[in-house]
C-alpha cells in the first residue's frame, strides 16, 4: 500500500515526487487501463520490452482492468440487474456487483455517453474493452515491427464501410465488423473466451481486491473526478443542411 508508506517519508506535500507517488497509490480501476500500462512500461527496464511473453502478461493484467470497468458500468446503468445476475451466477460479475453494491455510490464514478442498455452484458464487456485492445495492438506493432500492422492491410468491404455515411449503414453490419475485429485481437493476445475469463479464480481474486481498494479510496473522498468508459466510436463530421441557404439562415 503505497499511501501508507508515504506517511513515513518526510517530503514537501507540494513537491513533484510526492505528487507522483500519490498518483501511484491510486486504485488501478481509477485510471484508463492503457494509460496505466504505458506508465508501467516507462518504469520498467528496457530489456523487459524485448520479451514478448512479459509484455503479454501486462497486456492481460490491464485487460482485466478494462473488463472490470465495463462490468461496473453495465451493472450501474443496466435496468434489469436481476436477470444479469441469474444468467451469470458465481462468476466475476457477481463478485463485482456484491462488492460495489456494499459501497453505495462508488460505481457512479464510471460514466459513459455511449451506453446501450439493450446490449447483452458479455457483448458490452467486449465492446468497451475493444479500444484497449486496439491500442495494445498498435503498441505491439511499434515494439515488434515484424508483426503485420493491425487495421492497415485489410481489403474486405466491411473495413471500407466506415467511410460510408452513418445514415446509410446497417447497424448489423457495423456490429459484425466490430465483433470480427475484437476476435482477431483476442486471438492475437491469446486471450481466452470471456466465459473462461469470468470464471478464472485468480482473476476473480485480483479483481475483488481492486474493487475493495477502489471503494475504500472513493469513500474517503480521495477520488473525485469521473472516468469515461467508451467503446470504439467512429469519428463523424457535423451534419450540414442540403441547402446552403438553410445554413445562412
Amino acid at each position: 500500500d503505497m499511501s501508507s508508506v508515504l506517511k513515513h517519508i518526510e517530503m514537501d506535500p507540494s513537491s513533484t515526487d510526492i505528487c507522483f507517488w500519490n498518483q501511484a497509490s491510486d486504485p488501478v480501476l481509477a485510471h484508463d487501463p492503457f494509460s496505466t500500462l504505458m506508465w508501467v512500461l516507462f518504469c520498467l527496464p528496457q530489456p523487459f520490452l524485448t520479451c514478448e511473453e512479459s509484455l503479454l502478461s501486462l497486456v492481460h493484467a490491464f485487460y482485466m482492468v478494462a473488463v472490470t470497468q465495463a462490468i461496473i458500468l453495465y451493472s450501474e446503468k443496466s435496468q434489469d440487474k436481476s436477470s444479469t445476475e441469474s444468467a451469470l451466477s458465481d462468476c466475476m460479475i457477481t463478485d463485482i456487483n456484491k462488492i460495489m453494491g456494499e459501497s453505495g455510490c462508488a460505481s457512479q464514478y464510471f460514466v459513459s455517453n455511449y451506453f446501450d442498455p439493450n446490449v447483452d452484458i458479455k457483448d458490452a464487456i467486449r465492446r468497451f474493452s475493444f479500444p484497449y485492445l486496439r491500442r495494445c495492438a498498435l503498441l505491439w506493432k511499434i515494439l515488434y515491427s515484424s508483426i503485420p500492422p493491425p487495421f492497415c492491410d485489410e481489403e474486405n468491404t466491411s473495413n471500407r464501410s466506415w467511410n460510408i455515411p452513418r445514415d446509410t449503414m446497417d447497424s448489423v453490419d457495423i456490429n459484425m465488423f466490430e465483433i470480427t475485429k475484437i476476435q482477431e485481437l483476442e486471438n492475437m493476445f491469446k486471450i481466452p473466451p470471456l466465459d473462461v475469463v469470468l470464471k478464472d479464480e485468480l482473476s476473480r481474486s485480483s479483481v475483488s481486491n481492486w474493487c475493495r481498494h477502489f471503494c475504500k479510496e472513493f469513500e474517503s473522498q480521495r477520488i473525485q473526478r469521473n472516468i469515461h468508459v467508451t467503446p470504439a466510436v467512429p469519428f463523424e463530421l457535423m451534419r450540414l443542411p442540403k441547402v446552403y441557404q438553410d445554413l445562412l439562415q
